[in-house]
């Protein structure tokens, strides 16, 4: 019986280990508004390029938050936005971002209904420099874009250094069906329960 057991939670792993997609890498990221003016009192720092948000490279926390970052000043560009654009569909599960710790960020995503649906309100730490925050989907959610904005806490000087979301991709024909990878896992945990239930039949 323990044996089965185990049968059965490898199968199920291999199914969690299927939907976890990098739905952010080789997405296509696209600045709205006016960037990279008027750091204030901070030094200009290094500007990143839109696409290095989502390169999975995360910056030390703590650091300046103008230095390899999309910034920008909130007070003469309280509009700015940041889009995501991802390679397909994902049914997302987890977020993650990195951004200057003493503002607020709110994710949004893209739905099928052609409209953008809050996902997550990032409440930063407060501190100095930039942090990194993450966050589980309550209620997983299809999307193929997300949208970053800054809300009106803070001091008004927001950066992202970077963004990832993870999720399972979606069939590319059929929207909702999952790709071969996770229908081989599904596969292999059907066969596990069905192992269970023969050896329960024979007793």
């Amino acid at each position: 019986m323990k044996k089965l057991i185990v049968t059965l939670i490898a199968s199920f792993t291999l199914v969690a280990a299927a939907r976890a997609d990098n739905a952010t890498a080789g997405a296509n990221v696209t600045l709205n508004g006016t960037f990279f003016t008027d750091p204030g009192p901070w030094s200009l720092g290094t500007n990143a390029a839109p696409n290095d948000l989502v390169n999975g490279v995360y910056q030390p926390d703590g650091q300046q938050w103008t230095f390899n970052s999309v910034w920008w000043n909130g007070f003469s560009n309280p509009a700015n936005s940041i889009v995501i654009a991802l390679t397909g569909s994902f049914l997302i599960t987890d977020l993650k971002i990195q951004a200057d710790n003493n503002d607020w960020y709110q994710v949004e995503y893209y739905g099928a209904d052609s409209a953008w649906h809050n996902a997550w309100n990032v409440f930063a730490p407060n501190g100095g420099g930039v942090a990194t925050s993450s966050s589980i989907v309550g209620a997983p959610f299809a999307t193929n874009a997300f949208r970053l904005t800054a809300t009106t806490a803070g001091d008004f000087y927001y950066s992202v250094t970077q963004f990832e979301a993870t999720g399972q991709k979606l069939g590319k024909n059929v929207p909702g069906v999952p790709e071969g990878g996770l229908t081989v896992a599904l596969l292999g945990a059907a066969l596990g329960l069905l192992g269970i239930t023969r050896r329960f039949i024979r007793g």
